[in-house]
């Protein structure tokens, strides 16, 4: 899709004469390499570079009105999607798609793959990018993160086997607490600025989520932060 058309609605191509994203990082998925210092201490981003990534979606109201706010700053991000609510909500997963985002799997059931036995953390995975690509038309990014990032041997073979990435996250929002919007702002802000960049976790299914993310694009700005996006080889 083309800027203009990533834009969209009237008044957006104005916010949008930059660009929609300072750059795409473009990650390496052939041999399941994995991503994200809070689990594999790999740093991916440069400096003042920050990655938006959405967890737990589709979920009707706060996921379309994320788009509308990343739509209306021209910003572009990742939604690791749980299969279960892509079967219910596929409508929503080819939106989240055609306006640019990189779409990748949360499992199927978002149940902890370490409590499920080997054979069906393999069908979980599966099936979880298998919905995705029912919804979408078309295989989804190779990308996947795991249900509170708790990884097991068994799917980062099957994931390197497949060939898709693994990504954990470098600073989390803790946006699940639900707390006000200001108390999770300042909290992503502190930890960022700790960092200097970073990929973020935010979660598409939390209506606190929807209400700040405004306040945390224009905050990343101000602060000079350049907004990128994760996409696949």
């Amino acid at each position: 899709m083309g800027l203009s058309g990533f834009a969209g609605q009237a008044g957006a191509a104005a916010r949008c004469e930059a660009g929609a994203v300072a750059r795409k990082v473009v990650i390496d998925d052939r041999h399941g390499e994995r991503y994200g210092d809070l689990r594999y201490g790999r740093r991916l981003l440069a400096d003042k570079e920050v990655a938006l990534t959405f967890d737990d979606g589709p979920r009707p109201g706060t996921t379309p009105a994320i788009l509308a706010t990343l739509r209306e700053h021209c910003v572009r991000a990742t939604f690791f999607m749980i299969g279960q609510r892509v079967d219910a909500h596929p409508e929503i997963a080819r939106q989240v798609l055609e306006d640019g985002h990189t779409v990748g799997s949360h499992s199927w059931s978002h149940q902890l793959m370490p409590s499920l036995a080997p054979a069906d953390q393999v069908a979980d995975f599966d099936r979880g990018f298998a919905s995705l690509e029912k919804a979408l038309g078309q295989r989804p990014a190779p990308v996947f993160r795991f249900p509170q990032f708790k990884d097991t041997a068994v799917l980062l073979d099957h994931a390197r086997a497949r060939g898709v990435a693994v990504i954990s996250t470098d600073i989390s929002s803790e946006d699940w607490r639900g707390d006000a919007p200001d108390v999770t702002l300042a909290r992503i802000f502190s930890r960022l600025d700790a960092r200097g960049s970073g990929i973020l976790i935010l979660h598409d299914a939390q209506a606190n989520t929807a209400k700040l993310l405004p306040a945390l694009l224009e905050g990343l700005r101000a602060r000079g932060y350049h907004v990128v996006q994760i996409v696949a080889r």
